[in-house]
């Protein structure tokens, strides 16, 4: 049963990940089109670095289940390596907010930033899509 509450729990987890994907790509594509000229008035790295920062403040407890959480023994390296592909989005994050800062956004850091978000959503999605779903882990 362990197991299977640690398997149910884990998906839960990545399913809220799914939304901030969704809500972060949000802060990315506005500050795509403020990059590009092609925002709305009322589209600017001000308040668009505080929506993240709110955004940021309900990832990171997320992000602290997700890191406490128990583990099955042959499940470990898998959350191992799915905790190393969610440290590496909250650094990602944090990158982008940090690009935000002032009245311009900073374009090497925010593009950096999400090239690092996509790579870490890639790496969390080997290790539990590929290895858990289509792998032989527990089997």
């Amino acid at each position: 049963m362990y197991t299977n509450a640690y398997i149910a729990t884990v998906s839960s987890h990545l399913d809220r990940l799914l939304v901030y994907k969704q809500v972060f790509g949000q802060h990315i594509a506005s500050c795509e089109r403020i990059l590009c000229g092609k925002c709305l008035a009322t589209e600017n790295t001000q308040s668009l670095a505080n929506h993240l920062l709110r955004n940021l403040a309900r990832f990171v407890p997320f992000a602290s289940e997700v890191k406490n959480m128990p583990v099955p023994e042959e499940y470990a390296e898998m959350h191992a390596g799915i905790l190393a592909g969610l440290n590496r989005y909250e650094t990602a994050l944090n990158h982008i907010f940090v690009a935000m800062q002032g009245t311009q956004l900073d374009q090497r850091l925010f593009l950096t930033g999400v090239s690092e978000q996509e790579r870490a959503l890639a790496t969390i999605d080997f290790q539990y899509f590929d290895n858990l779903r289509y792998g032989d882990i527990g089997a």
